[in-house]
């Protein structure tokens, strides 16, 4: 069975908050006030989607627009897979989802960022044609790097 995308809710936070927790190196504190940040209401751009399957959740994606609305550009603020549901594309289905919400929002490039020991995601990332733009060395400790990305948005005629 196919996948189903659709807009993340306030029912799918129980299901988010392990996902989240791992992302936030366990302290469910945190996961928690991030869950509550991907699921509140915000300006356009401002969104979370979820894919499920059969089994339930497999995987979310937030995006954030920029601050600056003039730049039309987004963030891939978070992405995770589901432990049983990894190594099977959907972090690949999410993140294409990603890049086509950030078309239908009119954003010039897709940011997203992970430290240099996640190679999958590296991967994942560079295969999508994002390009790694900058390293913040240390950024989360001695040795410890995170690795900017970007993926600019094919440009049409007539954009400026």
């Amino acid at each position: 069975m196919t996948p189903t995308q659709r807009p993340a809710h306030a029912g799918d936070a129980p299901t988010l908050l392990p996902l989240m927790a791992e992302l936030c190196a366990g302290d469910s504190g945190l996961a928690r006030v991030c869950v509550e940040a991907v699921l509140a209401a915000g300006p356009p751009g401002h969104e979370a989607w979820v894919l499920a399957g059969e089994a339930g959740l497999l995987g979310f994606i937030a995006l954030s627009p920029s601050g600056a609305p003039h730049f039309h550009l987004g963030f891939v603020e978070w992405i995770a897979v589901a432990p049983a549901a990894r190594r099977q594309g959907i972090g690949r289905q999410l993140l294409a989802l990603g890049q086509t919400r950030a078309l239908s929002l009119g954003w010039r490039q897709l940011h997203a960022s992970t430290f240099h020991t996640n190679r999958p995601a590296l991967h994942m990332y560079i295969d999508a044609g994002f390009y790694p733009a900058a390293t913040l060395p240390d950024y989360g400790g001695p040795g410890l790097h995170y690795v900017e990305l970007l993926w600019p948005v094919a440009r049409c005629k007539g954009d400026a």
